[in-house]
């Protein structure tokens, strides 16, 4: 039990905790007083303050100037901006492509393609940008082609179990999240270690989720003599956690090679295409395009909006096949994932005597309930985020989901919504990474401050061949106009002044 020491304060964590997850590495002390009063209105200023000293002598929260940090945050950024500073004061390596004959992978592949190999592996640290279906994929397929070339290992990593189980399934090599490749992750030792100083090539996919934590740790690991590539979508969603990496390493001036070429999309689904290449230049209704592949039902009511989501997806579900019902939050409103849920498995699956377990009436769960797992359980090999459906075992308080590829995980004497929740439909966030051949997304006014171009973007980009927007053409226009809130960081400023002191202090190596 926490001793009243060890709680003093606890509320000013929680709310930079909550801070870091929205994005932001910092606040200031004016912003994070004002959050705590809004959870705790009887809090004072000389309360706040004296609880804030306390948590900076305890070495939990760091002040730099006007911001406050937690403190591991502080340390990530200044740790992160340094090794970003020596790596950038000589990034340029030998290109291990020089005099070396191309392996058929290589000269299959596109003229753009090709050019960022040859980047990737002239530089420590480079990025490879692309929107959904450019051929990252692809592209990734060649560097790993080519690393048998180098007298060092390759590894594969991404910032989520699904987005590693995704890259495993792709390219057909095992790959790793990024905390089990950092060895944070003791679930994940099975894999075998990383043996840092033999790796020649780290290759992070889906790297729009970065962050500053993980970007600290892998530059503090890989050696000098390392090819870095950070792969991903800048038009995606951010990642939950501090940093905005993507955008902070083109800031300092990171090689990069932007793909263009879309290979996702059928010509039959000419309007999504479409709408997905040219995303940067759609910023208003009249800028989409729109036929069979791309569709928007126009209303208002919220009622309706759900029940038009409710029959087209429980439709479409019904049908099989790959559809998912998409929203911006998890738990608030008529839609919501939660409400949709809701509706769309009493539609579904309502209750009956055969998908209940009268050995377990208070089950949250019914025999074949599309249900998501909710944390990595490399045991079972399964990751957070896997879809599949709900079964009882014939031992009480039993439970197992049975995923694509005939994989089956169990679980006993646990409780279901501690490892599952239902998903019917889930948020954009949680769909990140993933496809579809449909996806289904209302949208209304309500929704906020979650109508943000990278959220839209990152909803339509998930669909191979459909999308269906339910909901108030005001809310569509205003997910098209409204950037995301720019992330306080310092991590761009302080690779900067690194970069500055490095230069400096070979003068007066060069002069002493």
């Amino acid at each position: 039990m926490a001793t009243k020491k060890e709680l003093r304060g606890q509320y000013i964590l929680n709310v930079l905790h909550n801070i870091e997850l929205a994005g932001d590495a910092y606040s200031t002390a004016e912003e994070l007083y004002q959050l705590c009063k809004q959870k705790h209105p009887s809090l004072s200023e000389d309360a706040f303050r004296a609880d804030k000293t306390f948590l900076q002598k305890e070495g939990r929260i760091a002040q730099e100037g006007r911001r406050i940090y937690l403190a591991k945050t502080l340390a990530y950024e200044n740790a992160a901006a340094q090794f970003l500073a020596d790596i950038l004061s000589n990034n340029e390596l030998q290109s291990a492509l020089q005099d070396m004959p191309a392996s058929t992978e290589l000269t299959t592949l596109t003229g753009e393609q090709q050019s960022a190999i040859r980047m990737v592996f002239g530089h420590r640290l480079s990025l490879i940008l692309g929107g959904a279906g450019t051929g990252k994929t692809t592209l990734v397929r060649g560097l790993i082609a080519q690393a048998p070339h180098r007298l060092s290992s390759c590894i594969l990593c991404a910032p989520t179990g699904k987005a590693a189980r995704n890259l495993t399934e792709r390219t057909g090599v095992q790959a790793r999240t990024v905390h089990g490749a950092l060895g944070l992750r003791p679930e994940e030792n099975f894999l075998g270690p990383v043996y840092w100083d033999l790796t020649g090539l780290v290759v992070i996919d889906e790297a729009s989720m970065m962050t500053l934590e993980m970007l600290a740790g892998i530059l503090h690991k890989v050696s000098p003599f390392a090819h870095v590539v950070l792969i991903g979508d800048p038009n995606q969603l951010l990642s939950v956690g501090a940093g905005n990496v993507l955008t902070d390493l083109l800031a300092l001036g990171v090689p990069c090679t932007q793909l263009t070429i879309c290979h996702r999309q059928s010509a039959q689904a000419a309007a999504l295409g479409h709408n997905v290449r040219h995303f940067q230049e759609c910023r208003s209704l009249a800028d989409l395009r729109f036929d069979n592949s791309f569709y928007f039902v126009p209303q208002t009511d919220e009622k309706r909006i759900c029940q038009a989501v409710c029959c087209g997806g429980a439709k479409l579900y019904r049908m099989g096949g790959s559809t998912q019902v998409l929203s911006p939050f998890r738990s608030s409103g008529k839609l919501s994932v939660s409400s949709l849920n809701d509706a769309l498995r009493d539609m579904l699956n309502p209750a009956v005597p055969a998908n209940q377990n009268p050995d377990w009436p208070d089950a949250c769960f019914r025999e074949g309930d599309r249900v998501m797992v909710l944390e990595n359980d490399w045991q079972q090999m399964v990751c957070n985020g896997d879809v599949g459906h709900f079964y009882f075992l014939s031992q009480p308080g039993s439970f197992g989901i049975s995923c694509p590829g005939q994989r089956r995980a169990c679980w006993i004497g646990e409780n279901p919504s501690d490892r599952l929740s239902l998903a019917y439909a889930i948020t954009v966030h949680k769909a990140q990474g993933s496809e579809y051949d449909m996806v289904i997304l209302p949208l209304v006014k309500s929704f906020g401050v979650m109508l943000t171009r990278n959220l839209l973007y990152t909803a339509i980009s998930r669909a191979r061949k459909h999308v269906v927007l339910v909901g108030d053409p005001d809310a569509l226009e205003e997910a098209l106009r409204q950037e995301p809130k720019p992330r306080k960081s310092q991590l761009v400023a302080k690779a900067r002044m690194c970069c500055v002191k490095n230069d400096l202090q070979k003068k007066r190596c060069r002069y002493a």
